[in-house]
């Protein structure tokens, strides 16, 4: 039995912009599919006084920009989930943990 050939990878330099990601929301889609979506919040440039911006915030609806959607398999998603999690440990090994203090 032949041996797979193995293809090695290589990340490109210019990975395109890098974007701040404020919300994600997953939706299962059946037990082979998991949808990742991310998006940027776009905050209201407030004007006049207090009063006037409380009016302006009563029936505001915070948009939410679509950045990327991913399309994973459950495997991918424990992969990722993995990735982070080193990642952020190496993150709080070099600067603390950033976590707010329960309330």
């Amino acid at each position: 039995m032949e041996q797979p050939v193995q293809i090695p990878i290589i990340w490109e330099e210019d990975a395109g912009p890098v974007r701040l990601l404020s919300h994600f929301v997953v939706s299962v889609q059946d037990e082979n599919e998991l949808i990742l979506m991310t998006g940027q919040a776009i905050p209201p440039i407030l004007k006049g006084n207090e009063e006037e911006q409380r009016e302006l915030l009563k029936n505001f609806k915070l948009p939410i920009k679509p950045v990327v959607n991913f399309s994973l398999t459950p495997k991918r998603v424990r992969q990722l989930i993995e990735v982070l999690t080193v990642a952020l440990q190496r993150h709080d090994e070099i600067f603390g943990s950033q976590e707010a203090a329960p309330k």
